[in-house]
C-alpha cells in the first residue's frame, strides 16, 4: 500500500540519517502495515534499529525472528544479522558489568550543537573539532543541506568559534584537521556532496610560515578522484620513530579489506604523503574509521564495524609489542 511504502522509507531515510527513534517508529508503523510481507526486509531493519538504541533484548527478538525466515535476503544480509545477533547477545550481557563505570561527560552547549560536532582533539589547552551545523548557503538543492567547519574552544573560553586562518571554505566540507609533530603543517579534509547525502574528501596540508601565518591548501599526493580520501591523524611509526599519517580511504588497493579501511603513509621532508599502505594488522571486513595514534602510551585507537561491539562504530585499541600490533 501507499502508506506501506511511505513508512518503508520514512525509516530507511530516517536511519541513514541516525535518527533512530524516527526509524524504530516507522519502521515498526510500516509492519503493522505490511500484512503481505511486501518488504520482508522490515524485521532486519527493526532489529539494527534497536540495536542503535542498545535495546538489545528487542534487537535480539527480532534479528530472530528475521533468521527464524529470512526468506529472499542475500547472503550478505543473513551474515549482518547473524553478527547483529551474536553482538547483541553480548553487548546485554556486557552492559551489566559495566554499570559502575563513570559516565561520559558531555562538554556542553558552548561546544555541542544539535547537529553532529566530531573530530575532536586537544593540541595544548585548544579543542579543535568539526561541526555539521552550519548551513551551505551556497547548496543547489533545497532545502539547503548543512555544512561541515572547523571550530575551537580556546582557553579560558566557555563558547567554540570557527577556527582563525584560511582553512574553512564557504564551498565544501572543511572537516577533520591534525597537527604535524613539529606544529607547522596542518592536515585536513576538503569535502564535496557526490549525491544527496554521500560525501567524498581529498586531504590537504597548510604550511606555517616564518611569520606564524597559514599559507594555502596544498593537497597530497595519496589522495585519489575516484575515492575518498579522509581522516588524517599524525602518528609515529612505533619502530623507527619517524612521522607518519594515518587515514581513511574506500580505494582499490591489493591488501584492502573491504569498505573503508584505514592507511597510513610516510610523511616526507616537504610535508606531502605519497604513499599509501593498508593498516592490515587492523581493518576488518566492514568499515575502520577515525585513527588515532597516542604517542605517549604508543597505543592505536580507532573505531570499526567489523568486531564485536555494541551496534555500530565501537572504539577499539591495539598496542605494538614484539613486533607487531
Amino acid at each position: 500500500s501507499t502508506l506501506l511504502k511511505a513508512w518503508y522509507k520514512r525509516g530507511i531515510a530516517a536511519y541513514e540519517f541516525h535518527n533512530y527513534n524516527q526509524a524504530a517508529l516507522s519502521f515498526d508503523r510500516a509492519l503493522d502495515y505490511d500484512t503481505a510481507i511486501a518488504y520482508p526486509d522490515i524485521v532486519y531493519h527493526l532489529a539494527k534499529t534497536y540495536q542503535r538504541q542498545s535495546s538489545y533484548q528487542k534487537a535480539i527478538e527480532y534479528y530472530d525472528a528475521f533468521l527464524d525466515n529470512p526468506r529472499d535476503a542475500s547472503a550478505e544480509v543473513i551474515a549482518a544479522a547473524r553478527k547483529g545477533l551474536q553482538d547483541s547477545q553480548w553487548a546485554s550481557a556486557a552492559r551489566l558489568r559495566q554499570q559502575d563505570l563513570p559516565p561520559a561527560k558531555n562538554l556542553g552547549q558552548g561546544v555541542n550543537s544539535g547537529d553532529s560536532d566530531f573530530g575532536g582533539f586537544y593540541q595544548g589547552d585548544t579543542l579543535y573539532f568539526s561541526s555539521y551545523r552550519f548551513t551551505f548557503e551556497r547548496d543547489e538543492k533545497r532545502p539547503r543541506r548543512n555544512l561541515i567547519q572547523l571550530m575551537q574552544l580556546n582557553p579560558g573560553d566557555n563558547t567554540a568559534v570557527l577556527m582563525s586562518g584560511p582553512f574553512n571554505s564557504a564551498e565544501k566540507h572543511t572537516a577533520y584537521n591534525t597537527f604535524s609533530l613539529d606544529q607547522q603543517t596542518m592536515y585536513y579534509c576538503l569535502c564535496e556532496y557526490i549525491s544527496d547525502a554521500e560525501i567524498r574528501c581529498d586531504i590537504v596540508r597548510s604550511e606555517k610560515d616564518s611569520l606564524g601565518l597559514w599559507g594555502p591548501a596544498q593537497p597530497l599526493s595519496i589522495n585519489q578522484p575516484e575515492f575518498t580520501t579522509t581522516q588524517p591523524s599524525i602518528g609515529i611509526d612505533p619502530v623507527t620513530g619517524e612521522e607518519i599519517l594515518y587515514f581513511v580511504s574506500n580505494r582499490v588497493h591489493p591488501d584492502a579489506k573491504g569498505g573503508l579501511d584505514i592507511y597510513y603513509g610516510l610523511v616526507q621532508a616537504d610535508g606531502d604523503v605519497t604513499t599509501a599502505n593498508n593498516f592490515t594488522a587492523i581493518n576488518s571486513a566492514m568499515d575502520d574509521v577515525t585513527p588515532f595514534f597516542h604517542a605517549l602510551s604508543r597505543k592505536f585507537f580507532f573505531s570499526s564495524e567489523g568486531y564485536q561491539s555494541f551496534g555500530g562504530f565501537d572504539i577499539y585499541s591495539s598496542y605494538y609489542r614484539d613486533g607487531s600490533w
